[in-house]
């Protein structure tokens, strides 16, 4: 591992993507998203995903000159087709509109079809309570998890976030369907480092926490075994109905993960109640959370509370990247 100053790494990132045509307002932008996410820890969906948005550019499945155009809505609600430009983009502009709607009306709602992968969801969760708002957010997948009790991968790993602003340290949780994330996996892959705890199947359909066995047998374990599927299963039609987009069984048709289902909904805290009230009630329940441990000096953590340490300390000490995934994105240059 190695460690690369923040700006180094936005700065790296944003000429590679200049390098694939895409304009530089947009190249900024998205580079600034895709550092961010490595300077919080998450390389997985960070500097890890750059060779595959090259990939994915080059194939014609990211269009970076489409924007996304609304397609219907109201002064509560917008439906916007992302017309397979820029994913994370398309979810940042949908993620500033939500917040307009709600800052309007107290709640407000968006929902984005034909959208490419928006990389972190925490990234929208981050953006919205960094700005004062609570943000319910998720994205539909390809299908790559199998229901519980099936050989098959039929649901996708659809990622959740739910995000609450906190003068003290904002509260987000991004997570998974899947017990470990894909881009979570390939690092521990790459590095034949084994999970901290069953990730999924091998190829005789055991449990592992062998990375490199479940790459290979492409069946990830769902958080809560049937519950996870199942939740993935509700998320992903409600996020299709409500877009006019795809599920999951259509976008596997297309065996690409592109053309997604991506729903916004944000609440603004400050339309439904005392700020000072509020403040108060969140550090109790968090002084509570984290009050009685299994062991001595074990450390209980609210979501989102170990973003903000590795943010900290990343910003001082540089931001630690697999040298070979580094180099790779060096040789775009």
């Amino acid at each position: 591992m190695i460690r690369i100053k923040f700006e180094i790494l936005e700065e790296t990132i944003n000429k590679v993507f200049l390098r694939q045509g895409i304009e530089p307002g947009k190249s900024e932008l998205l580079a600034k998203i895709m550092s961010e996410s490595s300077l919080d820890g998450f390389q997985s969906h960070g500097i890890n995903r750059v060779p595959m948005m090259v990939e994915y550019i080059r194939k014609d499945f990211i269009k970076p000159g489409n924007e996304m155009f609304q397609i219907g809505g109201n002064n509560l609600y917008k439906q916007f087709d992302g017309n397979f430009g820029i994913g994370p983009i398309n979810a940042w502009n949908s993620t500033t509109e939500v917040m307009r709607i709600a800052n309007e009306n107290g709640l407000g709602l968006v929902a984005l079809r034909n959208n490419n992968h928006w990389q972190r969801a925490g990234t929208y969760g981050w953006k919205a309570a960094n700005e004062g708002f609570i943000l319910i957010c998720w994205t539909n997948t390809i299908p790559n998890l199998p229901p519980y009790g099936s050989k098959k991968n039929l649901v996708g790993n659809n990622p959740l976030v739910i995000a609450i602003p906190r003068k003290g340290g904002n509260i987000v949780l991004d997570m998974a369907m899947s017990q470990f994330s894909y881009g979570k996996i390939a690092s521990y892959a790459r590095r034949n480092k084994e999970l901290p705890e069953f990730g999924g199947y091998d190829e005789n359909n055991n449990l592992t926490k062998d990375a490199q066995a479940i790459r290979k047998k492409g069946r990830h374990l769902p958080i809560g075994f049937w519950k996870g599927s199942s939740l993935s299963f509700i998320l992903d039609i409600v996020a299709a109905i409500l877009s006019g987009g795809n599920t999951t069984r259509i976008i596997g048709e297309k065996g690409v993960d592109t053309g997604l289902s991506q729903i916004f909904i944000a609440i603004d805290p400050s339309k439904f109640g005392d700020s000072g009230f509020r403040e108060a009630l969140i550090t109790q329940t968090i002084e509570q959370f984290k009050s009685v441990s299994i062991k001595e000096g074990s450390d209980i953590r609210y979501p989102g509370e170990a973003t903000l340490r590795r943010r900290k300390e990343n910003l001082g000490k540089g931001i630690p990247l697999e040298e070979e995934i580094w180099e790779k994105v060096n040789g775009y240059l």
